[in-house]
């Protein structure tokens, strides 16, 4: 009989559903979590310089609607080869999860990070 330690050595966190319940539940809450803040921020921004626009402020606007177009087509790519992969047999749903996500993820916890480190008006 085998003894637990060995048991759990050949166990790797790549084969490890669990692990990847956890990966894309972690990854879903920090793409929550910056997607919130990337709105609040984008918000209070518009309202406090809304009476008078500057040119940062329109750079920022039209960056927000020019990664919002970008982030769809890449998630709609990530879908796609989501799709193709289930049909040739390639399927973990928590891995393709991850990966249609990832794009959205990059982009929202970039923003966030850009928008709480800019300097109040």
């Amino acid at each position: 009989m085998r003894n637990m330690s060995t048991i759990v050595a050949n166990v790797s966190a790549a084969k490890n559903p669990v692990v990847d319940v956890w990966r894309l539940g972690l990854m879903a809450v920090e793409l929550g979590t910056a997607a919130v803040t990337t709105i609040v921020l984008r918000n209070w921004y518009l309202a406090v310089k809304w009476p008078h626009p500057d040119r940062r402020f329109n750079a920022e606007g039209n960056r927000m609607v020019a990664e919002k177009i970008a982030a769809a087509f890449e998630v709609t790519a990530a879908w796609q080869r989501a799709v193709l992969g289930a049909w040739s047999g390639e399927f973990n749903p928590w891995r393709t999860g991850r990966k249609v996500l990832t794009p959205l993820h990059t982009k929202a916890t970039a923003n966030a990070r850009r928008l709480m480190r800019r300097r109040k008006p």
